[in-house]
């Protein structure tokens, strides 16, 4: 038979595209046309922001999106930088200096929302347990009403991120 297809580019990867296709779903459950589902989904890409501490610069570099020289300074110095992916683009912010600065850098990028829908802790394989149940703890006192899940770095992920990844996803309202 015939299917209407439509591709959207969703400017995100992982948790924040998984964000982008329940609200789909939800849609299209209710009984949205294509149209509708269509606006919806391009109006929520904007408003997924992905904040990630990237501990394996050589990814990066593999990837084409840092050079390789940089990658290998960075791990020579033990330089854990933190990225924004919007628009589909990886923006250096900054570095952080310690586990309490990454969680410290993480809660101030939350706090920079005024309406937040959800926020998604995303972790990769190095046990960021205590930091994963501090920031949960700190998310859970500010932000009481807001959803909150916590997910393990998927393999697709770590091959671009690295396996040492800690991040935040945060779908503004």
């Amino acid at each position: 038979g015939r299917a209407s297809v439509l591709l959207i580019d969703s400017e995100t990867c992982g948790v924040g595209l998984g964000l982008l296709v329940q609200a789909a779903a939800s849609a299209a459950k209710k009984g949205a046309s294509l149209a509708e589902i269509n606006h919806l989904v391009r109006g929520l890409t904007s408003r997924v922001y992905m904040l990630l501490c990237l501990h394996d610069l050589i990814y990066l570099s593999q990837g084409g999106h840092l050079d390789p020289a940089q990658a290998i300074v960075g791990e020579m110095l033990s330089i854990a930088p933190l990225y924004l992916l919007e628009y589909g683009k990886l923006f250096p912010m900054h570095k952080v200096r310690s586990q309490h600065h990454l969680l410290d850098m993480l809660q101030e990028f939350i706090g920079e929302f005024t309406a937040i829908q959800h926020i998604a802790l995303v972790r990769g394989i190095m046990p960021f347990e205590q930091e994963a149940r501090t920031l949960k703890e700190r998310v859970s006192r500010d932000f009481p009403r807001v959803s909150f899940s916590e997910h393990l770095l998927n393999s697709e992920m770590a091959t671009i991120f690295g396996p040492r990844c800690l991040g935040l996803v945060v779908l503004e309202g």
